[in-house]
């Protein structure tokens, strides 16, 4: 259990974090990389300026969960709400591309 983890600029590319209660942790800046958020519970987690983070199939998140700006429209786009306030990830995880360049 996770919840109000404190793991801001931790590094946790390739964790496997599907299910885990992370419920208010903070994950400012966190390296996100390749790891694994499928069903976690984010509901109130901060995301803000994590690095590497792909759309989270299958996670929970409320209003208060905070998500890198890249992300964020995507996260609000591809959910559906469960509850009023809370929400569940739809579809397959998409890698980050902020860092591509265009041709």
């Amino acid at each position: 259990d996770l919840t109000d983890a404190k793991l801001g600029g931790a590094d946790l590319t390739s964790a496997d974090l599907t299910d885990a209660k992370l419920g208010g942790a903070d994950l400012t800046s966190a390296d996100l990389t390749d790891a694994k958020l499928g069903g976690a519970d984010l509901g109130g987690a901060n995301l803000k300026d994590a690095v590497g983070l792909r759309l989270p199939a299958g996670a929970i998140w409320n209003r208060e969960t905070r998500w890198p700006t890249n992300l964020a429209t995507t996260v609000v786009e591809q959910s559906e709400e469960l509850a009023p306030g809370v929400y569940r990830v739809r579809g397959e995880e998409t890698p980050d591309r902020s860092g591509s360049v265009r041709v």
